[in-house]
């Protein structure tokens, strides 16, 4: 959406094109799954956690826990949180860190939507 609106920074995006981008998510997502994006918050909390809890045996994460030599779990686990959406400015913006598994030490990796906390 920025590229096609020629901008930089997601505050450049009007609102306009932020709708627009969620009427292209909607379409892609009814594509794929045959069914429209439900609207209803608890409806897609309840996929959302579903779908980890779905993906357990998925190709992709039985390789990963071979290859990372995680064995004896039983399962997964789903962690619901309240975040804060956006940024308001210099002093605020949201973030996740996650352990990161290619090396033996404990290294943590951060992704941030905010231009100041990088």
């Amino acid at each position: 959406m920025k590229q096609r609106l020629g901008v930089k920074e997601d505050t450049a995006v009007p609102a306009s094109g932020w709708k627009e981008l969620v009427a292209e998510y909607k379409q892609y997502f009814k594509e794929k799954s045959g069914e429209a994006f439900p609207d209803d918050p608890m409806e897609q909390l309840w996929g959302a956690i579903g779908a980890v809890f779905g993906s357990w045996m998925a190709e992709k994460a039985v390789t990963y826990r071979r290859v990372e030599k995680i064995t004896g779990l039983l399962g997964t686990a789903v962690n619901v949180v309240q975040m804060v959406f956006g940024n308001t400015g210099d002093n605020s913006g949201t973030a996740s860190a996650s352990r990161a598994t290619q090396a033996p030490a404990k290294r943590f990796s951060m992704a941030t939507t905010s231009p100041t906390r990088r």
